[in-house]
């Protein structure tokens, strides 16, 4: 008898509460619904919500002013390389292979330094340059154990942007380093990095 008591409490209860809920939920549901009325004679001006702090630029440190200028500067230097070579399917059939990789122009002259891999067994090799053009290369010189080789293409002098060549003396472990690539040929890229020995 007690805990059919109970039981019949507790149901009351609970359903005391449903009832409250549903009659207070429709009127905020409905209140919901309906569009704020706003005088635009009367209200304040609204004061800046997160839409608008979006909209300014995060201040720059000035490590990423250093990386924004290098990429700036240097990026138009990078180059993307492919190379096709052939190959034989199971009949003797030649069928073509492409690879992709970056390259760096060191002179006017249209010189390109890249990896040897890239255009390793190459008989067709096309650079694209920052403009989108692209260029047929010929190989100049590989060394294959330092995994570099240099490419040559023929344009109009003046029309390169090239990236002197540096000295790896005096670096130290720590120092920040960065990368600009363009393996496929959609746009230039940059990663940052340290020596690390």
């Amino acid at each position: 008898m007690k805990n059919l008591v109970k039981v019949a409490f507790l149901t009351s209860i609970i359903t005391a509460a449903l009832v409250y809920v549903m009659l207070e939920w429709r009127p905020l549901q409905g209140e919901r619904s309906r569009p704020p009325e706003v005088s635009q004679a009367s209200s304040p001006p609204a004061a800046p919500g997160p839409a608008a702090a979006a909209a300014e630029p995060a201040p720059l440190s000035d490590d990423e002013r250093n990386n924004i200028d290098i990429y700036q500067k240097y990026s138009p230097g990078v180059v993307n390389i492919t190379s096709t070579s052939y190959a034989y399917d199971v009949f003797l059939r030649p069928f073509p292979q492409s690879g992709m990789g970056s390259g760096a122009i060191i002179d006017n002259q249209g010189h390109i330094v890249t990896n040897h891999h890239v255009i390793r067994n190459a008989e067709l090799l096309e650079v694209t340059l920052a403009d989108k053009s692209k260029h047929k290369a010929r190989v100049i010189g590989i060394e294959p154990n330092k995994d570099l080789a240099v490419i040559k293409i023929d344009v109009p002098r003046g029309g390169l942007t090239s990236i002197a060549m540096g000295t790896s003396k005096g670096l130290q472990v720590g120092q920040k380093v960065l990368a600009i690539g363009n393996p496929f040929g959609l746009d230039r890229t940059m990663t940052t990095g340290i020596i690390s020995a």
